[in-house]
C-alpha cells in the first residue's frame, strides 16, 4: 500500500499542475511542483472514496504541453 500518491517523473517533463479533486469536483489537493497528496484534506484524513486526478505537463524535448487524467481509490 502507498501512504501519499506520487508523479513519477523524468529529467525530460516539467509538471505544470497537479489537481486532485473528489466526486464532486471539490479541489482536495493542488501543486505545480513534484510534491506528493497524502490523502488529506483541510488538514485531516480525506475520505475513502473514488478521487480523480488531473496531470497537466510540458516535454523539454518537444517542448509541447500535455494532460493525463484519470481516478484514484483511496482506503483507510
Amino acid at each position: 500500500l502507498n501512504d501519499e500518491l506520487n508523479i513519477v517523473n523524468s529529467e525530460h517533463v516539467e509538471i505544470i499542475k497537479f489537481v486532485i479533486a473528489n466526486r464532486w469536483g471539490n479541489l482536495v489537493f493542488e501543486t505545480e511542483s513534484l510534491s506528493s497528496w497524502d490523502g488529506t484534506h483541510d488538514s485531516a484524513p480525506a475520505a475513502s472514496d473514488t478521487y480523480y486526478y488531473f496531470v497537466k505537463y510540458k516535454c523539454k524535448l518537444d517542448g509541447k504541453e500535455y494532460m493525463k487524467k484519470g481516478d484514484v481509490i483511496l482506503m483507510r
